[in-house]
């Protein structure tokens, strides 16, 4: 309390009666008690090391979830290029089982188409033929027909089936193009 206010005598105020009609006791400050409520030092120590502790370990904490952060965008960008690589060889095998390169291969080989059909039989060791011409045929010409996953850059033959460049004129023009009508 300041000096102003110990010096400054005490005003009476008035007494109050309670419901029954009796005064009631004026309330007062019990001075033994004025201490009581004084802080340790050392619950202000244990208050600032409990701080500290919780500050330590959120620091923490946010340092290993940054760091899985940057494991786990580590990780994606490997699962993306393991499928790059994936599609690259699905592309690849798709190319190896294509029919042009099948051909081609067997070409390369020297193997021709059969004429007709011919069996072995185990039993007498002879070949058995069907009755048609088993004389083989010419050898198959594997670039009639182009193969744009073997060869991206191969531009595509005029006579391998392409549509032509202009189209066919219609039969009846449409109205942009027709004349529009004089009035004079």
């Amino acid at each position: 309390m300041s000096a102003a206010t110990r010096i400054a005598p005490a005003r009476e105020q008035p007494t109050r009666t309670t419901e029954t009609g009796g005064a009631r006791p004026r309330l007062r400050l019990v001075e033994g008690l004025r201490g009581v409520a004084r802080i340790s030092q050392r619950g202000v120590w244990v208050a600032l090391g409990l701080i500290a502790i919780a500050f330590v370990v959120q620091l923490w904490l946010s340092s290993v979830i940054v760091e899985d952060a940057y494991r786990a965008d580590t990780l994606e960008q490997q699962h993306i290029e393991l499928e790059r690589e994936h599609t690259a060889a699905l592309e690849q095998a798709n190319a190896a089982a294509s029919p042009q390169h099948l051909a081609s291969e067997a070409t390369e080989l020297g193997m021709v188409p059969a004429g007709g059909s011919a069996f072995l039989d185990l039993d007498s060791n002879s070949v058995v033929s069907d009755g048609a011409s088993t004389a083989p045929l010419s050898a198959v010409e594997p670039d009639l027909v182009g193969n744009a996953v073997l060869d991206p850059e191969a531009e595509l033959r005029e006579d391998a089936g392409a549509s032509e460049e202009n189209p066919a004129q219609p039969a009846v023009p449409s109205e942009f193009e027709m004349d529009s009508p004089s009035t004079r």
